[in-house]
């Protein structure tokens, strides 16, 4: 099942296997970029991790404001699974310098890449998946010995 809302001018969609896709269109700011952390973080509160494709091909301008909320988000203790789709040379050196200043901060683990296609991205997110059921079996395996 796919489920669609809007914030803004954004478009954030919640599909099957803890999967969210975000289409940005114009600039975020600090309203927008705290509304779609809202909307993404039931599902990590839940699921204990997320799988996102966040398509920036018609992302505007990050505002400062957008920057503080990536900043001042709080720890939940989730992993993060990012495909960016559509990223420019700027975008992709500005998506690196907030990762990287949210790791100086001890923010939660981001896992990210970029991607030329959506379907690219989804057999990633898809593999991401995968992977991590397969050290939570292993894992709960070790604890049951």
């Amino acid at each position: 099942m796919i489920e669609e809302k809007r914030v803004g001018q954004h478009v954030v969609r919640f599909v099957e296997d803890e999967r969210v896709e975000i289409e940005f269109h114009g600039d975020l700011d600090w309203e927008d970029g705290g509304a779609l952390f809202r909307e993404t973080d039931q599902i990590l509160l839940s699921e204990g991790r997320v799988y996102v494709l966040c398509d920036v091909t018609d992302l505007g301008r990050l505002t400062r404001g957008a920057r503080r909320n990536v900043r001042d988000r709080p720890k939940t203790g989730v992993q993060r699974f990012l495909a960016y789709v559509g990223a420019g040379f700027g975008t992709r050196v500005m998506i690196d310098l907030v990762d990287r200043a949210s790791k100086l901060l001890g923010q939660e683990q981001v896992t990210y890449r970029f991607f030329d296609g959506h379907e690219e991205a989804r057999a990633w997110l898809v593999e991401m998946r995968r992977a991590h059921a397969r050290e939570t079996r292993a894992e709960e395996r070790t604890a049951m010995r």
